[in-house]
């Protein structure tokens, strides 16, 4: 039997499809939820907080809250947008580390190794995700489901439970080590 916390599960504030048949250029703006964007077709050319990035058909990404975005570049484009905001933001995205993660290891993506300083900036060759950065992601999301809701109980009493230590080590080390191992699932 499957179940869900529904303590952890994101609040979805907006969601939809664009189809843009002419030329676009995303407009700049400043949102405190997270944006999920799945390509359908075409291109979407989006920078965030100063890095580029070109999302393809078959792309998923996901923007940060409270992170300046913008489009770079015109192009044609469909693509579907989910707005949606988590109850606990460090819980929240340490929760889609292994779903980005997942994503990269399906579609052999590259991962952003070494960032702000790596493939991007010429400072590292292409590197590919790793099995052992996608057992860390998963266990990052295991971890999140076992422990969450009871460190966030812990957390809010001033109290220092296993719970509450089993995701401090997730949000630090196991969601930087399945991302930066992992990859982004637009990478």
């Amino acid at each position: 039997m499957l179940t869900v916390n529904m303590e952890l599960v994101p609040t979805v504030t907006f969601l939809g499809f664009v189809a843009y048949t002419s030329p676009w250029i995303h407009f700049k703006r400043n949102v405190d939820e997270y944006i999920l964007y799945i390509i359908k077709s075409g291109e979407l050319h989006i920078e965030e907080n100063g890095e580029r990035y070109v999302l393809r058909k078959g792309d998923v990404f996901m923007l940060e809250p409270n992170l300046d975005h913008e489009g770079f570049e015109k192009h044609v484009c469909d693509y579907y947008y989910i707005h949606f905001k988590h109850p606990e933001s460090g819980m929240g995205d340490a929760l889609s580390t292994y779903f980005e993660a997942r994503a990269t290891s399906h579609s052999f993506s590259k991962v952003n190794a070494g960032l702000p300083n790596g493939v991007h900036a010429g400072a590292a060759p292409i590197a590919r995700g790793t099995k052992a950065a996608l057992a860390l992601a998963k266990l990052c999301y295991e971890t999140l489901l076992e422990d969450g809701v009871q460190a966030k109980l812990a957390s809010d009493s001033n109290k220092v439970t296993t719970a509450l230590e089993n995701i401090i080590e997730t949000n630090i080390l196991l969601s930087g080590l399945g991302f930066e191992s992992g990859g982004l699932a637009a990478a």
